[in-house]
């Protein structure tokens, strides 16, 4: 139960990254004009060009003017295999600061997400090419110090995959570096998450293993 409760954190922590991340860059980059549809293929176009990767968002929906609605979200790493996909994103930004860099979410909804994180031998991940080449536009990197509040993360019918290469998979037992989950549906609330650490508690968390449904309350 220890080691599956690592998991869980492991699991929430990754995709609270993941989500935050897509918070931060969508809620600016589908401000550039007001025609939503012309919205979303700048920002996927802006994103494709800065990344060198796909990037692709089917439509966009401002909802209210801090309320965003992504659907069919797709996006692919550098060997073009699938990094992240959802049926639809939901973000309702409530506040945010750009010069403390902190932001305040009420609620975040994905509906039918994929992620998959690999590690390769040498430690390097399948997303750390995003955190470098956009790095290359500022020099103060390492310094930035950021706060991100989140109400409520609703997660629903999402599968997360995760591989480290660096470990040697296993015939027996639980691999806890070659795992997958899928139909994972899960209610995360008060989540913080700073450069350092990060905090949420769990209401609901379930996930389908290997057949066998694991259920926590």
């Amino acid at each position: 139960m220890v080691k599956l409760l690592k998991i869980i954190g492991s699991f929430i922590g990754i995709t609270l990254e993941w989500l935050l991340i897509a918070v931060i860059l969508f809620s600016f980059l589908i401000r550039i004009s007001p025609v939503q549809t012309f919205i979303a293929k700048q920002a996927t176009d802006y994103l494709s060009e800065k990344l060198n990767v796909a990037v692709s968002i089917d439509k966009v929906a401002l909802i209210f003017p801090n309320e965003i609605a992504l659907h069919g979200v797709y996006m692919e790493d550098e060997n073009k295999d699938t990094l992240f996909t959802c049926q639809s994103l939901y973000v309702d930004v409530a506040k945010y600061n750009i010069k403390t860099v902190t932001f305040k979410i009420g609620k975040i909804e994905l509906d039918g997400g994929y992620t998959r994180v690999q590690y390769d031998k040498n430690g390097r991940s399948n997303f750390s090419f995003i955190s470098e080449k956009f790095g290359k536009d500022t020099t103060t990197k390492s310094n930035v110090n950021f706060d991100i509040f989140a109400d409520e993360i609703v997660l629903t019918e999402t599968t997360f995959i995760y591989d480290d290469d660096r470990k040697a998979p296993t015939d027996f037992g639980v691999d806890y570096f070659h795992i997958r989950g899928d139909h994972i549906n899960a209610i995360i609330e008060d989540i913080d998450v700073s450069k350092y650490d990060y905090k949420a508690f769990i209401r609901n968390f379930q996930l389908l293993k290997s057949q066998d449904l694991i259920y926590i309350l």
